[in-house]
């Protein structure tokens, strides 16, 4: 079915919970490493992290509004003061729209996207959210091959959704 170019797809039900264990992540981080909730103090670490990670995907305002708005999730991994990921996503009243997701690209493959995921569905679960919900670009193969290991499923697409004109997945978690 298409519905303003959005192509649906009624999903098999899938919860976070009965996913398989290895999808959660369980690997510590090193002492060195922490994950903090981020807040307008943290607006130029995200700055950078939106420069090298999303090739400036967001304005410093967008930033801004996302850091400091009381419906919003928002965490990032720091070591000592460097920014090394960060996820963010807006509470709308079951679900959560995962907004943002970014990994230094020279940290990526540590384990960093799955960790700072992990703790913004746990947090999500804990404001009684049933479904995470985001839009990844067809072409971040990486990133849907990603989503897809941590047990989002496709729903839907959105054509040209992108700046650039591509088109992007809809990706879906049922998690309670």
């Amino acid at each position: 079915m298409k519905i303003h170019d959005v192509h649906l797809k009624i999903p098999p039900i899938t919860k976070f919970n009965q996913l398989d264990k290895g999808k959660i992540c369980k690997r510590k981080l090193s002492p060195k490493r922490r994950i903090v909730e981020l807040g307008l103090k943290d607006l130029d670490h995200c700055l950078h992290l939106n420069k090298v990670a999303l090739n400036g995907l967001w304005t410093k305002p967008q930033w801004a509004t996302e850091l400091k708005s009381s419906s919003r999730l928002c965490f990032g991994i720091f070591e000592e003061k460097n920014i090394l990921a960060l996820s963010s996503g807006w509470i709308i009243t079951n679900n959560i729209d995962i907004t943002a997701i970014a990994v230094d690209p020279c940290r990526r493959r540590e384990g960093l996207g799955r960790s700072i995921l992990t703790k913004l569905i746990k947090e999500s679960i804990l404001l009684n959210v049933e479904k995470a919900n985001l839009e990844v670009s067809e072409a971040n193969l990486a990133a849907r091959k990603f989503y897809n290991s941590m047990g989002f499923i496709e729903t839907g697409y959105r054509k040209n959704y992108f700046k650039d004109g591509s088109g992007a997945y809809i990706l879906s978690l049922y998690i309670s």
